[in-house]
């Protein structure tokens, strides 16, 4: 098993991303879905899968979510970092949490008991391994064949996640806030006219 050492801001932005990825998959979903007030997923005229879209959203955001709480768990105060576990298996990077602190697992699964759209799992855990390898498999969705998940399922998991991480991020936030270091990440982003981005 490798792991990776998160740092500071780093931990923040990791936070900051599976947000991001939440809200990209509900975007998508009501895209999907055509609700009122959001751009149709099709044009007339064009075709697509939006479910592997939807779905690899939805996975990349619980596996941010997993690998976030396994830093939190493991978050030294002095060092102002934590590690996490590497790879993209959600039920591996379950039983890694897991292993760290049991008492979070517990708490999950609390929270998925309470769920009114658990299907036919019993457990987080088995939802996490019906789709353990999504992200990987549907990204590639034109060679991989049928998929099936329960959209409800996921919304409730990606939320409940969400909040958990809120709330274990406050017990760090004020150390990373305390300790920023810059972070060298060579990102940019260049826009020459905002107007021009347009769906075509």
């Amino acid at each position: 098993m490798s792991t990776t050492t998160v740092h500071g801001q780093e931990i923040t932005r990791l936070q900051y991303e599976a947000q991001g990825f939440k809200k990209a998959f509900f975007v998508l979903y009501n895209s999907f879905m055509n609700k009122e007030g959001c751009e149709p997923w099709m044009q007339e005229g064009e075709e697509g899968d939006g479910m592997a879209v939807i779905a690899v959203n939805g996975c990349f955001s619980i596996e941010l979510y997993l690998k976030f709480l396994s830093v939190e768990a493991t978050f030294d105060d002095c060092l102002v970092s934590g590690k996490h576990m590497t790879g993209h298996k959600l039920d591996e990077l379950y039983d890694d949490l897991s292993s760290i602190n049991p008492t979070y697992i517990s708490d999950l699964e609390n929270l998925f008991s309470c769920s009114s759209y658990k299907g036919c799992f019993k457990t987080l855990k088995e939802f996490l391994s019906s789709i353990k390898e999504y992200f990987v498999k549907w990204r590639y969705a034109y060679s991989s064949g049928a998929m099936n998940f329960n959209l409800n399922t996921m919304s409730d998991v990606i939320n409940f996640l969400n909040d958990y991480s809120k709330e274990k991020y406050r017990r760090i936030a004020d150390v990373i806030a305390n300790n920023v270091a810059p972070v060298v990440d060579n990102q940019t982003m260049s826009i020459f006219n905002l107007d021009d981005i347009k769906n075509q």
